[in-house]
């Protein structure tokens, strides 16, 4: 799984916050995998993260394209 493959996730979700979890499990991608594939994602400005206040994970959604 690549880059590519999260990316195309959050796409198809552009409105929802979607956890670490949800993304590895409907990726099967190992957690390792999933951490640097989303630093990069996030680093480059693609994505958008925020905390999850139910525990200490992240939610995740693609970042809106400003016009």
């Amino acid at each position: 799984m690549s880059q590519q493959d999260i990316l195309e996730l959050l796409e198809n979700h552009p409105e929802q916050w979607i956890s670490g979890k949800d993304i590895n499990q409907n990726l099967k991608i190992s957690s390792g995998a999933l951490s640097s594939n989303l630093k990069r994602l996030r680093r480059a400005g693609m994505i958008e993260v925020r905390s999850n206040n139910v525990n200490t994970g992240f939610l995740y959604r693609v970042r809106k394209k400003v016009n």
